[in-house]
């Protein structure tokens, strides 16, 4: 496990200083401990999640953030059938769970990570997109900046900051778990 800082300007109102662990593809347990514990302090809890894919097109890594932190798991491939903690972690909450994941484009993301997985992927579709929830709390973000974080892979830097926004905006509109769900089954 690395510990390093993700560093971001574009939403001034947010911390600009954000706590990154990234785990290695045999570290996964490790993973979804840290992200789990990290939510345990929340009453109800929003996991942003986002992916990066590979230039062939196979996730590569997977980011979990919290509204104060994010995990990021290097995957081999997609997530093997021995990860069982992060397959139940994707599965969505169970009734002694009280994490729900949370992305924009939550279909797409479900379907790319139970297609080549035995994952079967729930969470909640964030409704709008990223720059309009933010600009409700700020008039001072750059909306621009913050939805072109979504418009092409990008970096790792990026990777993070999907995840982060995408667990700041959840926790901003307070989703129950009637929001809009979408499930992907391999």
């Amino acid at each position: 496990m690395r510990q390093t800082i993700v560093s971001q300007k574009i939403i001034p109102i947010l911390p600009e200083h954000i706590p990154l662990h990234t785990y290695s593809p045999n570290e996964t347990t490790k993973a979804v401990s840290r992200i789990s514990q990290a939510a345990a302090e929340y009453e109800k809890a929003y996991l942003g999640l986002a992916v990066k894919r590979s230039r062939k097109g196979i996730i590569d890594s997977l980011a979990l953030a919290t509204s104060r932190e994010v995990v990021v798991i290097t995957l081999k491939c997609s997530p093997a059938s021995n990860d069982r903690l992060l397959i139940n972690l994707l599965a969505g909450p169970t009734s002694d769970q009280k994490l729900t994941l949370v992305a924009f484009g939550m279909a797409r993301i479900a379907i790319q990570l139970s297609a080549n997985s035995p994952a079967a992927v729930a969470g909640i579709d964030m409704p709008a997109c990223p720059s309009k929830i933010i600009s409700r709390v700020s008039s001072e973000v750059e909306k621009s900046k913050v939805d072109a974080l979504w418009d092409t892979e990008g970096s790792s830097e990026e990777l993070c900051l999907r995840a982060w926004i995408t667990a700041w905006c959840a926790s901003f509109l307070l989703l129950d778990e009637d929001g809009i769900n979408s499930r992907g089954n391999s």
